[in-house]
């Protein structure tokens, strides 16, 4: 059994550092009849903001979808999803980089909370034209922790003809020491590009989660109070002796 000492000590180092998981942003796009590029999450100790479209993705060339999946392995994509022509990306990575093609949303932690984070996922697929015939679309991640310049985790594609590739959903680990104690706005991009040029060639993507957990900054004062209460705990155990 605990001494009242030793349980209020426990209760000190405990309560300042205060932790709870959470989903930090999520993009579903929308509910019926109403298309949406808001995060839907319900963290109050943190904003998402928007998903917004790279300069490079022409405002005429993408949108949202009612498009939903054929397979049932895949989160539902109805009712909406984002949608990207062919007739705006380029057909490469490079393209991707240096045009801009990309869609982003940047994760604020309260003032009093850093971030920690775990995984970012996200569903994609594709579909070609009749007269392009197959196409494949290429999606990859990149951050502002490095200044958006190295990919995190792997290359991911859809390829298919006139009829949509089935969803397929990717899973990122961002449990590198990079993403944790994140106390300021981070910004993620997910960059596309795509083998085709038409206007009929298109990706898809839709159920972008962040995943991760927020934990309480200590106060200054919250240190002062631990150091004072390890002194006394030591008084108080050199008297007993």
């Amino acid at each position: 059994m605990k001494t009242p000492i030793v349980a209020l000590v426990s209760g000190v180092f405990i309560l300042p550092f205060a932790v709870h998981g959470s989903v930090l942003a999520e993009y579903t796009f929308g509910v019926p009849s109403t298309a949406s590029s808001a995060s839907s999450d319900l963290d109050s100790d943190s904003i998402a903001s928007v998903f917004t479209a790279g300069a490079g993705l022409d405002s005429g060339s993408i949108g949202f979808s009612s498009t939903a999946p054929s397979n049932a392995g895949a989160a539902a994509a109805a009712p909406y999803v984002r949608y990207v022509r062919g007739n705006t990306t380029g057909n490469t990575e490079a393209d991707a980089i240096n045009g801009d093609d990309y869609f982003s949303f940047t994760i604020t932690p309260d003032a009093s909370f850093e971030v920690n984070l775990t995984s970012l996922i996200f569903d994609y697929s594709a579909n070609g034209s009749g007269s392009s015939g197959q196409n494949t679309a290429s999606f990859f991640l990149r951050s502002e922790v490095d200044g958006y310049a190295t990919n995190i985790g792997i290359t991911v594609s859809a390829t298919a003809g006139v009829t949509a590739a089935d969803y397929q959903r990717q899973t990122i680990s961002l449990t590198d020491a990079a993403f944790q104690g994140l106390s300021g706005s981070t910004e993620f991009r997910i960059y596309l590009y795509q083998t085709q040029d038409s206007s009929g060639d298109v990706a898809r993507l839709d159920n972008v989660t962040l995943n991760g957990s927020l934990s309480a900054i200590p106060e200054p004062s919250s240190f002062a109070l631990l150091a004072g209460i390890c002194g006394l705990t030591s008084v108080i155990v050199r008297r007993r002796r």
